[in-house]
């Protein structure tokens, strides 16, 4: 014979209480802002690629100046590359006037392409 085993459950109205308590409990965090020198900061270099000195597309991570510090070497053999690197906050727009005739990154993408280092 099997027993039936019967427990008391807590009235529907207390427990539906206490789900509301907790929910308006809980409050929900904004993500902490970043300083502007964060670590998240990248550039990318939007010009075309030069054999044995720097890829098109690039990726590099930092800031521009600190980018520019780095790419000194490039820069001193083509100064066009260091006005073709674009921050993250403009990366779009800049990779658009790149493509867009008349515009003066477009210029420079052209000087820089067709081998003028200036």
């Amino acid at each position: 014979m099997a027993v039936k085993n019967k427990k008391k459950s807590a009235p529907k109205e207390e427990v539906e209480v206490k789900a509301k308590e907790a929910i308006t409990e809980t409050t929900i965090e904004e993500p902490e802002k970043k300083p502007a020198d964060d670590p998240g900061r990248f550039c990318v270099y939007i010009g075309p690629s030069i054999r044995g000195v720097i890829q098109s597309n690039t990726i590099f991570p930092g800031t521009k100046p600190e980018v520019e510090r780095r790419l000194a070497y490039a820069i001193e053999r083509y100064p066009l590359i260091a006005k073709l690197i674009s921050p993250d906050k403009t990366f779009a727009e800049d990779r658009i006037k790149v493509n867009t005739a008349g515009n003066v990154l477009n210029v420079y993408y052209k000087n820089l392409a067709s081998g003028k280092s200036n």
